[in-house]
């Protein structure tokens, strides 16, 4: 079987679509990997914010927990103004 100049060009031809379109998917796909990677990233950080934020004000209440006793003072409650007529 022997091949003519034309199926050597159709044959080149085809691998270089070929080839063209494996480069353009690789590119693709290595661009959509590193856009969910930081996807990722940006969640982990605001997930890490609300965790730290959720820790900050369960802290922040449970001081104002422990500080808002009543006074355990005898001391009689002043008296208010009187009103005048």
């Amino acid at each position: 079987m022997t091949f003519s100049i034309r199926d050597l060009l159709w044959l080149t031809v085809v691998v270089a679509v070929f080839g063209a379109w494996y480069v353009d998917r690789q590119n693709l796909w290595s661009q959509n990997e590193r856009i969910e990677m930081k996807a990722r990233a940006d969640e982990m950080k605001h997930v890490t914010q609300l965790d730290l934020m959720e820790r900050y004000l369960r802290k922040v209440q449970a001081s104002y927990e422990a500080d808002s006793t009543m006074p355990t003072s005898q001391a009689p409650a002043p008296n208010p103004p009187k009103a005048s007529p």
